[in-house]
């Protein structure tokens, strides 16, 4: 329970921390960056920075296609 409740903490302070530049940011792609962190593989970071972009392109791409429908 406790080591839920760290990540938990932890991902809201990086939340919080990367507002600004990456409002869509999720736990998932937190998961993505600690996991491409640990492998230490360069060029398969980009490729993570690439799909987390294209993420959340997409995710809001559909928060305003939901805001024009209401």
């Amino acid at each position: 329970m406790a080591m839920c409740m760290m990540a938990q903490a932890y991902v809201l302070t990086e939340k919080k921390e990367h507002h600004e530049n990456i409002p869509l940011l999720s736990a998932y792609d937190i998961r993505q960056v600690i996991m491409q962190t640990y492998i230490r593989k360069d060029d398969e970071y980009q490729q993570v920075e690439e799909q987390i972009k294209y993420r959340h392109k997409q995710r809001q791409d559909d928060i305003i296609k939901r805001n024009r429908k209401t």
